[in-house]
């Protein structure tokens, strides 16, 4: 008998027995476990029961569906860029925008499937923020010498990306790292990034063609820890749309950490870091390195809602010479978030 089976019988046992027990009407795994194992501690072939319940069977795999509701946030925020100034043509507007205070939100909805011999994740990410502002602009006439104020609407934006993805990883083909337990999973990864608006190119003052994005990355992924979330690197090709017959390849490097200080304060960093090699078709608009950091401390109101106080380092470098200084944007800002992953099998939506 599988594991799980016992664990629910265990469960239901428990809420018979003692009704009050759990936080809520919910009852944790820890203590159920530990029961199981006490009593299976009182037969001979103890060793061997653990071992055989532990163990992996391809018939037991059960095919595992969620839906992640991640960062669903509301910010205000400041924004300062630097030395971005030769970099109009760039379809990013991480890149392109001046220095700002703004407001907006991001989120990101994510369907996932696993069945313990693969996993299926695809996703759709959303940021935007920007701010309008009407300014006074005072003209002076060359006949007469009279001023006169015309108000006009500027409106800036910090924050433009909508990113579509689809992950599959292989659990089945898992890797030991050295002598180590610890496995590393092959996955396939697929994004197609855009933006809402185009980016403004500001010496010519006119608009740039909208970011369109083909990337892909094939690397190896370590299993989730306690503080280390995700840790993944790969080889990763680049096919941006707006460049004519222009086929990059490069690396790609995420890793996702998070640190409980507190029962209701976290420390959360998220990085994220692309380079792809020169080629013969690059121009202006062509980004080798794109490096970003998000550190955020995290403040539990609720259990989904939170408080959220955050600096967003962007940092870029091209592929020409009139682009090879290194560039930065940073913002900081705080936001009111909601997560919440949600398995339609296990648990009800409310």
């Amino acid at each position: 008998m599988p594991v799980r089976h016992l664990l629910e019988g265990l469960r239901g046992e428990t809420r018979m027995n003692h009704p009050q027990t759990g936080v809520n009407g919910r009852i944790f795994v820890r203590p159920l476990v530990i029961s199981l194992l006490e009593r299976l501690q009182q037969r001979p072939d103890f060793e061997q029961e653990v071992t055989r319940l532990m163990k992996f069977h391809f018939s037991e795999r059960q095919l595992q569906f969620a839906v992640q509701l991640d960062n669903f946030q509301l910010n205000l925020s400041g924004y300062n860029a630097f030395n971005n100034r030769d970099y109009s043509q760039v379809r990013e507007t991480r890149v392109t925008s001046p220095n700002s205070f703004t407001f907006g939100g991001r989120t990101r909805l994510a369907l996932g499937l696993d069945n313990g011999l693969f996993g299926v994740t695809t996703a759709a990410a959303a940021k935007y923020e920007g701010l309008a502002v009407i300014e006074d602009l005072l003209t002076t006439s060359t006949r007469t010498g009279a001023t006169t104020t015309t108000e006009t609407e500027r409106f800036t934006e910090n924050q433009d990306d909508l990113l579509f993805s689809t992950e599959l990883k292989l659990h089945l083909l898992e890797f030991p790292l050295f002598d180590t337990k610890l496995g590393l999973t092959p996955y396939l990864e697929a994004f197609y990034d855009t933006e809402f608006t185009p980016t403004l190119n500001k010496q010519t003052q006119t608009l740039n063609p909208l970011q369109s994005e083909l990337r892909g990355v094939l690397g190896l992924s370590m299993p989730a820890g306690d503080q280390l979330k995700v840790f993944k690197a790969g080889l990763a090709l680049r096919r941006d749309f707006n460049v004519p017959d222009n086929l990059e390849g490069g690396l790609d490097l995420k890793v996702i950490h998070s640190l409980p200080l507190t029962t209701y304060l976290s420390w959360n960093n998220d990085l994220n870091v692309r380079y792809f090699l020169p080629t013969a078709n690059d121009n202006l608009s062509s980004l080798g390195l794109i490096a970003q950091l998000v550190t955020a401390f995290d403040v539990n109101l609720t259990d989904n809602i939170l408080l959220r106080i955050y600096a967003d380092a962007y940092v870029f470098q091209g592929k020409r010479p009139e682009t090879s200084q290194l560039g930065a944007s940073v913002i900081l800002g705080v936001g009111l978030g909601f997560d919440r992953i949600w398995k339609p099998w296990y648990e009800p939506l409310f």
